[in-house]
């Protein structure tokens, strides 16, 4: 079952509005006010189907990899911050990239106050990338900045997913990241 992405610019009420009136249609929904990497007027909405409305972004259909394992499943993020990372990944890489992500997460996740919530496949590829969003649920921004350590890990039981993540970096061409609360 595919989702969609879509941006969202208008006041924080404003999102926590539509947020609250689409309750049933959203999986996920971050907050750019007081956070990293947004304008204080931005949100970012994954849903079940496409949201219209005033200051409602076009939809970018995601597809789920290996996570999350059902996007029919309601979605609670009661706490911490959700870290949206888009990646462009080199052709014929996706495979593979899926592939390192999905084998590095359960130590990333022992190791760190930290929860995968999604990897997806985004409609928005072009002849020479591949476009990907994971979605990850992170403790606190001090546990997301500490996490950075893991993924750059040679040494200890980090040092494995550190190798995947190390590899993953190869076959992604650039990656962005925004951290944000849940709305």
């Amino acid at each position: 079952m595919p989702l969609v992405y879509q941006d969202f610019t208008g006041s924080p009420d404003d999102a926590r509005r539509l947020v609250s009136d689409h309750r049933e249609a959203i999986w996920l929904a971050v907050g750019g006010a007081g956070s990293i990497g947004w304008y204080d007027d931005q949100a970012a909405l994954i849903a079940r189907q496409p949201l219209s409305g005033p200051g409602v972004g076009a939809p970018i259909e995601l597809t789920p990899t290996s996570r999350p394992v059902d996007p029919s499943a309601p979605l609670a993020v009661e706490h911490g911050v959700v870290a949206l990372r888009w990646f462009e990944v080199a052709p014929g890489a996706f495979g593979e990239f899926v592939e390192l992500s999905t084998e590095a997460w359960p130590v990333f996740e022992s190791v760190n106050d930290a929860t995968v919530l999604g990897l997806f496949r985004a409609d928005a590829d072009g002849p020479d990338l591949t476009v990907a969003l994971l979605a990850t649920r992170y403790g606190s921004l001090a546990e997301w900045e500490r996490s950075r350590q893991t993924v750059r890990a040679t040494e200890g039981e980090a040092a494995e997913a550190g190798r995947r993540f190390q590899r993953r970096r190869q076959l992604t061409r650039r990656s962005v990241v925004r951290v944000g609360r849940s709305l």
